[in-house]
């Protein structure tokens, strides 16, 4: 199958994927969700309708691709989001193993054994198995006269690596800092260690 460049409409603006390319090597997990908020279920399992590791960016771009294509043709109201950070493996290997030890004194055997690809990808995403240390600050509704303080105030404390629109306001992604000395209460109920940065929506 031929894989178009993917085009992410934000705003009536389009964004390549191009732009998360930075953002897209290593071992990342892709995930196409239907939040609980817009109709899924409160169910983990069940609002995250399909989860795929991704080793390099070629892969990256490739499954954001499919979700997208996905997500097109579906009615509901579903996002394609991936992790700011990419992931270790042999950190996720480690949590695994632990996991399927403790199932082996105690614990759902069946479940873990017929479902081993979905625990060991939420392993993967475990922030002991994250392989750098980026930010997301998921600013809801915020102004631009707001926007260009925080912005501000986040360049003379960090590199801002990514800021893209997003439904309700911005995302800003940025390399770690000591936070708690420089941000106020609000900008700090914003912030995500180890998020995900939404690449789609309706």
């Amino acid at each position: 199958m031929e894989y178009k460049k993917l085009i992410i409409i934000i705003n009536n603006k389009r964004m390549k994927i191009e732009q998360f390319k930075s953002l897209s090597d290593g071992y990342r997990v892709v995930l196409l969700i239907h939040r609980s908020k817009e109709g899924g279920f409160n169910n983990k399992k069940l609002r995250h309708l399909k989860k795929t590791i991704t080793r390099n960016s070629e892969e990256f771009e490739k499954v954001v691709n499919e979700f997208e294509m996905i997500k097109n043709n579906d009615e509901r109201s579903l996002r394609v989001y991936a992790s700011i950070n990419d992931r270790n493996l042999d950190k996720a290997i480690r949590l695994f193993k632990q996991r399927q030890l403790d199932i082996e004194y105690g614990g759902n055997k069946d479940r873990f054994y017929t479902d081993l690809r979905s625990i060991f990808i939420s392993c993967l995403m475990k922030k002991e198995a994250k392989n750098n240390s980026n930010f997301l600050f998921d600013l809801d509704e915020i102004d631009e006269r707001s926007l260009i303080t925080t912005r501000k105030l986040l360049k003379n404390n960090t590199n801002i690596l990514l800021e893209y629109k997003t439904k309700n306001g911005v995302h800003i992604i940025t390399e770690p800092f000591n936070y708690p000395k420089v941000l106020n209460e609000h900008l700090i109920k914003s912030l995500n260690v180890d998020g995900l940065m939404l690449l789609s929506f309706d």
